[in-house]
C-alpha cells in the first residue's frame, strides 16, 4: 500500500470499523505493485485464474497500465512472474479468458487490441504471440466456450459497434472471424443495442443487454440449418441465431451486467449493476419459458452494487464493489442463505460509486480463491469453511481497550466458553498477524508484538461457531 492510500485508509478507519463485515473467509495474502497510477480510486481492474495441470496456480488481473501474471502455488506468497502492458496504456476495464496455454486479453478503451499470451513458458515468463485490432479495437467482455471466443459490445478500427462477435481459436494463436451477431428487430426496433457480458455453454448464449435485459440465444453452424425453417434468424453466413426466450422485465431489475449457468443449466444467477438491487436465480426448464425462482443479496437497502456472479458446486460466489466477496448456499434456489463474507474494501462507507471488489475466480483446483480489489489489488482467500454468520451469539465476550492506543488489546470472557477457544487476529488486508488458543477467562496481547496503527478483525472460533470483532489501534 503506497502512502497515499495508507493516508486515505487511515482516516476512514473508525468509520470502515462500523461497516466491514468478515466470516467464512480467510485471507492469505494480498499483493499489488507500489506506485501505480491511481485513477478515481482505481489501479486494478479484472482477474482470472489458470493453473499449468501441474500444480502450479496462477492469477491474471489487469491494472490501469498492464497484465499481470502472479504465481499463487503458495498462497501465503504470491509471486509477480511477469507483467505485460497493453496495446492502449490507460485502460480502465480490461478482461481476460484462458484457453489451453494461452491467455486472451482484451481492454475497453482508446486504441487497445486482442492480445494473446502463451502461458506454457511461466513460471519464467509469457510470451505475447499475438497483438492485433484487426478484429476488434476495443470490447468490454469476452468468453471463451470450446474453440470459440465471444466478444461483447464489439468496436471495430472504423468505431462501427457490433453488439457480440464470435471467433474461432481453433488455432488459438491465430483467430478468425466466424460471425457478428445482431439483435432481431420487432416492429423495427431492436430488441439489444449491446452485450454487455456473455455465459455461453456449447450451443447456447446467454446475453446480459444492460437495461434491455437478458436474451437466450442458440448458435448453429448454417451449414445445419433447417430448410424452410422461418424460425431461424440468420445475421451473417458463417452461423444462424434462434431467438429462444428472454427475461426483460422481472422484479428489481436494473442494468442487467453478468450471470453464470449452474453445472446442470436449470438455474443461471444473474445480477444487475444498479444500486441496490439483488441479485437473481433463474429456473430454465427448456421446455418453457424461463422464470424467476429467488431474489438475495446483501447491502441493498443501503443502495451496494453486484458486480459479478459465479457458481461452484452448490455455492454463488458474487464480488460485491462495495461488499467484497460473498458466499451464498444455493442448494435451495428458492430460498439461498449468506454463507461467507470478506470486505475488500472497507473504505467505501456510504455505498457511493462503483468503488472496491471487481471480480472474484473461484475455479482454482486448489479451492483457494482470488479476487481483485480496485484500490489494493490480489486477495487469495483459503477454501471456504464457514457455514453462515454467527447469529446466536452465545458467546458473551469483550475486546477492549477499543480504540486501543499502546498497541495491545485484551479479551475477556464472561460466558459460554468451555474447552479451547481458538483465537485469529487479521490486519486491513485480510492477513493473519497472529493466532492463539484461549483456554481461561482471559486472553491478553502479548505487549512485545504491539499492533502498529490501523483496522484489525479479531476472529474467535469456539465450538464449531465464528465470532468477529473490530478493534482500531490508534
Amino acid at each position: 500500500m503506497n502512502r497515499k492510500h495508507y493516508i486515505l485508509f487511515a482516516c476512514l478507519l473508525v468509520v470502515a470499523a462500523a461497516k466491514a463485515q468478515n466470516f467464512g473467509l480467510d485471507s492469505l495474502s494480498t499483493w499489488s505493485r507500489p506506485g501505480l497510477p491511481v485513477d478515481d480510486f482505481q489501479s486494478y481492474s479484472d482477474i482470472w485464474g489458470w493453473h499449468d495441470g501441474n500444480g502450479r496456480e496462477y492469477a491474471i488481473m489487469g491494472s490501469l497500465d498492464s497484465i499481470y501474471f502472479i504465481e499463487v502455488t503458495q498462497p501465503e506468497k504470491p509471486v509477480l512472474r511477469d507483467a505485460e502492458v497493453g496495446k492502449q496504456q490507460h485502460v480502465i476495464h480490461r478482461d481476460f479468458k484462458t484457453y489451453q496455454n494461452y491467455c486472451y486479453a482484451v481492454g475497453d478503451e482508446g486504441f487497445s487490441s486482442l492480445q494473446i499470451f502463451d502461458l506454457s513458458y511461466l513460471p519464467d515468463s509469457v510470451h505475447k504471440v499475438y497483438d492485433s485490432d484487426k478484429l476488434l479495437k476495443r470490447t468490454h467482455n469476452i468468453f471463451i466456450d470450446g474453440d470459440r471466443l465471444y466478444l461483447g459490445t464489439c468496436r471495430l478500427r472504423n468505431d462501427k459497434l457490433i453488439p457480440m462477435r464470435i471467433l474461432s481459436i481453433k488455432d488459438p494463436e491465430n483467430p478468425v472471424l466466424l460471425c457478428d451477431v445482431f439483435a432481431p428487430d420487432v416492429l423495427g426496433q431492436r430488441l439489444f443495442n449491446e452485450v454487455h457480458d456473455m455465459y455461453v455453454k456449447h450451443d447456447t448464449i446467454f446475453c446480459s443487454t444492460g437495461y434491455d435485459g437478458l436474451y437466450v440465444l442458440k448458435y448453429v453452424d448454417s451449414t445445419r440449418q433447417s430448410q424452410g425453417d422461418s424460425s431461424w434468424k440468420i445475421f451473417d453466413p458463417h452461423c444462424v441465431v434462434v431467438d429462444y426466450g428472454a427475461v426483460v422485465k422481472y422484479p428489481g431489475n436494473g442494468y442487467n451486467h453478468s450471470s453464470w449457468l449452474s453445472n446442470n443449466s436449470k438455474y443461471l444467477v444473474m445480477a444487475d449493476e444498479t444500486p441496490g438491487t439483488k441479485l437473481k436465480i433463474v429456473h430454465f426448464p427448456w421446455d418453457d419459458l424461463p422464470e424467476i425462482s429467488s431474489t438475495f443479496g446483501v447491502g441493498y437497502k443501503e443502495g451496494s452494487l453486484p458486480h459479478n456472479p459465479f457458481i461452484l458446486h452448490k455455492m454463488a460466489i458474487i464480488s460485491y464493489y462495495h461488499e467484497g466477496v460473498v458466499v451464498f448456499d444455493i442448494s435451495k434456489p428458492e430460498s439461498p442463505r449468506l454463507m461467507a463474507q470478506f470486505d475488500t474494501y472497507p473504505d467505501n462507507t456510504d455505498f457511493h460509486g462503483m468503488y472496491g471488489c471487481w471480480g472474484v475466480y473461484p475455479f482454482l483446483p486448489s479451492g483457494h480463491i482470488i479476487a481483485s480489489d480496485q484500490l489494493y489489488g490480489l486477495f487469495v482467500f483459503d477454501k471456504i469453511t464457514a457455514t453462515g454468520p454467527d447469529v446466536k451469539n452465545d458467546l458473551q465476550f469483550e475486546v477492549f481497550p477499543n480504540p486501543a492506543t499502546e498497541g495491545y488489546f485484551q479479551i475477556k470472557f464472561y460466558t459460554g466458553t468451555e474447552g479451547v477457544v481458538n483465537i485469529a487476529v487479521f490486519n486491513a488486508s485480510g492477513q493473519c498477524i497472529l493466532r492463539d488458543v484461549a483456554n481461561g477467562s482471559q486472553w491478553v496481547f502479548n505487549k512485545e508484538q504491539s499492533l502498529g496503527s490501523g483496522l484489525y478483525v479479531v476472529q474467535i472460533a469456539h465450538q464449531g461457531r465464528v465470532y468477529h470483532r473490530k478493534v482500531v489501534v490508534k
